[in-house]
């Protein structure tokens, strides 16, 4: 992937660079024009791997017109190698002499190191000619090979008059390489030039790469059915960042599951979650379902490779468990928090890979990949049991540790589960929107138990039946609140099991799966219709009345689409004009990021502010936003439900 300034510059700053398999390489790529940069005045990106950026450069001394007297162009395209074109074009009445160079440094840093704003490991020349320039660098893992070879890092070949290497720039710490072209434009006349930059390998360790190929759901697109052109461009951006963001395991690897042999599924974002994410490749592969059920399988059988089969407390491990996120190596946070590779520090990931294999049966009941991953369906629930035993009232939890993630649900800031106070809960905690994954899960996969194994899973499939209706009862006992904000179920249960108040946006993943009935289901809906939750352009995490509501917090009182578009889906067998509504309200805020979705956005309200206000280092594109698109486009009529293929059930 590529981040730049939204002028296409790229300067040694916050995530700006050029990345692979979790690592940046190239950290700058600045064009100037006789020693000054141009003025770029539109970035616009054309598709998922392709951007333009447009602007003007005047030189001093020009011709007595006011008006910029050079265009300048830059068309940067991502494949199987980086291809940029820059176009200079002299609109004055002159002949000019330029002197156009491109800035070039290495930097090779982890995705972890980048986002807490370290350095990373400068890159040192080491092939210099008139059309090439190569770095290299050692690295503490690459220094114990046996034969202790250079790491290249990037090559970037255009043809130039001359090739420099020269010192800092920009308080970088990386040595500066210089391509320097003489220019000489007659009016009208424009001059081109070409970089390729070529990455190296990723890292060993790093299991995942692109697939071949276009994704299934490009070549039979969704079609919206509607005059709303602000859907068309919304479903069709979203649909070319999910192609973007596939990964696949490496094809020298068996295949986790036979049949599947690509495992195809969604990295979670770019630019700082660019692999594998239980949570998030199951909730993506999940809205997907109504186009498209390859990618569900390949999430599928992709986890189940790495379903936990141990015990082991350093990274969450435990049988039957679903990992949370994949990584080319351990990932420091800052000073206080640190994740292994493998990481199961997730309590629904679990519950989410059961559902979804529920949901992909229910599609196609005699698919053999169904049959294939029955083993780690029985291990998943196997781990239900064992984790939902461990409390008291018999529901799931999780306790957080030092090091790790705050908190294991979606919500993972250490901000993200609070009373209404703003005090912390404490663990063991037990999330609300959980119990209700856990309750659709036993239910869904009873029922898929007892069709594909028939009379020998009878008493398993009855057990979890009733497993279920406990959970149920006991849910209504324990974790609804009667207090000034209204009459909800509270966002948690801290260690003494004392509910965690104040109105959030958890509340709304109840709708789907069974757990309330219809009576307290619409006690929910008009509570998250209310003014501390709707921001009219989506459901805030936490309510605005919350003394701990902040409208830019991470979980705190921001809006994440792909948390609105988990409410929409919940409302469509419910009520459908007010999933339509909130369907509305997140298609609206799209216009602002150029009809894309970004992974969250401030919480303010369409009252205060005419559009979305964003949220500084907000990822886009991010999976499961993306997918957000399907589920609008089905609130919106875009889908007819005769034609879907499967989905998102109500369940209730």
């Amino acid at each position: 992937m590529a981040v730049s300034a939204r002028d296409g510059q790229i300067r040694s700053s916050g995530a700006q660079g050029y990345y692979l398999g979790d690592h940046r390489s190239l950290s700058r790529l600045v064009l100037t024009i006789d020693g000054h940069e141009p003025v770029m005045l539109s970035g616009l990106l054309r598709n998922a791997n392709r951007a333009l950026f447009v602007g003007h450069w005047a030189p001093d001394g020009s011709s007595g017109t006011t008006e910029p007297q050079f265009v300048v162009r830059r068309s940067r395209e991502l494949t199987d190698e980086i291809r940029e074109q820059i176009e200079i074009k002299n609109c004055d009445r002159d002949t000019w002499q330029l002197r156009v160079s491109v800035e070039i440094a290495c930097e090779y840093a982890d995705i972890a190191e980048v986002k807490a704003g370290t350095r990373g490991l400068p890159g040192t020349v080491h092939e210099v000619h008139d059309d090439v320039l190569g770095w290299y660098s050692y690295r503490e893992a690459i220094d114990r090979d046996e034969h202790e070879t250079p790491r290249t890092l990037v090559h970037t070949m255009p043809r130039a008059d001359s090739v420099s290497v020269d010192g800092q720039a920009d308080g970088a710490a990386a040595v500066v390489g210089r391509f320097t072209w003489n220019v000489q434009l007659k009016p009208a006349e424009s001059w081109t030039a070409i970089l390729t930059t070529q990455q190296p390998e990723p890292p060993k360790q790093f299991p995942f790469q692109r697939p071949r190929g276009a994704a299934s759901w490009l070549r039979a697109p969704l079609v919206p059915r509607g005059d709303s052109s602000a859907l068309d461009r919304l479903v069709e951006n979203s649909l070319a960042d999910l192609d973007a963001l596939r990964l696949t395991t490496s094809r020298r690897e068996e295949p986790a599951v036979p049949g599947l042999t690509e495992g195809e599924f969604a990295a979670a974002g770019a630019p700082w979650f660019l692999t594998l994410f239980g949570r998030d490749s199951l909730w993506t592969a999940r809205m997907l379902l109504p186009i498209d059920r390859g990618l569900a399988l390949g999430t599928l059988a992709t986890l189940s490779r790495y379903q936990g089969d141990k015990h082991d407390g350093h990274n969450e491990e435990r049988p039957g468990k679903i990992p949370h996120e994949l990584r080319a190596g351990e990932t420091n946070h800052g000073d206080t928090l640190s994740l292994p590779p493998v990481y199961y520090g997730s309590v629904d990931s679990t519950l989410l890979f059961i559902i979804l294999m529920v949901e992909s049966w229910r599609q196609d009941k005699e698919h053999e990949a169904i049959k294939a991953l029955l083993p780690a369906l029985h291990s998943a629930l196997n781990w239900l049991e064992w984790q939902s035993a461990d409390h008291e009232l018999g529901f799931v939890t999780y306790q957080p540790k030092p090091g790790q993630l705050s908190h294991q649900g979606w919500k993972d800031s250490p901000e993200a589960v609070t009373f209404a106070s703003g005090q912390p809960a404490d663990g063991p905690i037990a999330l609300c929107e959980v119990q209700a994954y856990a309750y659709e899960a036993a239910m869904g996969a009873a029922d898929l138990l007892e069709y594909v194994e028939g009379p020998a899973a009878a008493a398993r499939a009855s057990g979890w039946r009733e497993w279920a209706a406990r959970l149920k009862s006991r849910f209504r006992e324990a974790f609804w609140v009667e207090d000034a904000y209204g009459h909800y179920p509270a966002i948690a249960l801290d260690r003494d099991s004392i509910k965690v108040d104040g109105p959030s946006s958890n509340i709304g993943h109840l709708l789907s799966g069974g757990l309330l009935d219809d009576d307290e289901a619409q006690e929910v809906i008009e509570l998250l219709f209310a003014d501390g939750l709707n921001s009219q352009w989506g459901v805030r995490t936490r309510s605005e009345e919350l003394v701990s509501y902040n409208p830019f917090g991470y979980h705190c009182g921001s809006v994440w689409p792909h948390d609105t578009a988990i409410t929409i889906s919940g409302l469509l067998g419910r009520d459908r004009q007010r999933a339509e509504t909130l369907a509305r309200g997140l298609l609206d805020a799209s216009a602002a990021f150029g009809f894309r979705l970004p992974e969250l956005f401030a919480g303010i309200s369409r009252k205060e502010s005419p559009q979305p206000v964003p949220v500084r280092a907000a990822c886009m594109p991010q999976a499961w936003a993306s997918a957000s698109a399907i589920v609008i486009a089905q609130a919106l009529g875009a889908l007819d439900d005769n034609d879907s293929r499967g989905g998102m059930r109500d369940g209730g």
